[in-house]
């Protein structure tokens, strides 16, 4: 049984990773700000829901514990949590509301991991990160959200190169139907070129944004499976779920 953590588990990519998880009989322990009925209602005695901010190196020393006092390991820690906002130009844009973001997208990073690596290296795990096209793609008005997921990029290419026996992916999910996607159409009209809202309203009205449970699954089958010369061969890139690379776990 592979035991994992996953961050950001209350809603979208990260219910549907612990979904998945437990439904192939994994242990998860989970760590969310806010904790929503369709997580409380994945009852299991292999799920432990810890309620907290990531960005509190307490909440993530508590998620590790949990997991080696219940099940004497750590297989996998899912990095899924991160916000959006602020969203406007970088002429504009509040700069406190910046380092906020950084603190939440990247730097709580580094809690989990360097919480977790001990156990990691033990069990010759992984470190997947759920990362962002935004990461290359310089969009329009979210300055602070490519930059914090370009940082994920390279601290996923960094760890693989000084941590040899943990795999470090960071792994891009597609424009996923979830409650940032609403935010986007919602909101971003105001702050975002016309042409680059217009994509992601159409991509909703189209039906073609990537089903949460798709992409998911990605992160789910590389958490529970075992490394191999392929999968260390790939640690430290930055991958898109549905690349050639990763077509085995799908």
């Amino acid at each position: 049984m592979s035991v994992s953590i996953v961050t950001g588990a209350s809603r979208g990519i990260g219910l549907e990773i612990t979904r998945s998880l437990l439904a192939n009989n994994s242990a998860v322990v989970t760590i969310s700000r806010s904790v929503s009925d369709e997580l409380r209602g994945l009852q299991s005695l292999q799920l432990d829901i810890i309620q907290g901010d990531v960005a509190d190196r307490d909440i993530s020393k508590l998620a590790v514990d949990t997991a080696i006092a219940k099940h004497g390991k750590l297989d996998c820690v899912i990095l899924n949590h991160g916000i959006l906002s602020p969203v406007g130009r970088i002429a504009d844009v509040d700069v406190a509301e910046v380092t906020q973001n950084m603190n939440i997208n990247f730097v709580s990073l580094l809690h989990t991991i360097q919480l977790a690596l001990p156990h990691l290296r033990d069990s010759r795990g992984k470190i997947l990160m759920v990362s962002s096209g935004a990461a290359t793609g310089a969009y329009a008005a979210w300055g602070a959200y490519n930059a914090s997921k370009a940082a994920m990029n390279t601290l996923a290419k960094t760890l693989a190169g000084e941590e040899k026996g943990v795999v470090s992916l960071a792994i891009r999910p597609g424009v996923v139907d979830t409650g940032m996607q609403e935010d986007i159409r919602r909101v971003g009209k105001t702050h975002m070129p016309p042409e680059m809202h217009s994509k992601f309203v159409e991509l909703h009205s189209q039906g073609k944004l990537v089903k949460p449970q798709d992409t998911a699954r990605v992160y789910a089958n590389l958490a529970i499976s075992s490394v191999n010369e392929n999968l260390s061969n790939l640690s430290g890139q930055f991958l898109s779920w549905d690349g050639e690379e990763l077509k085995d776990y799908r």
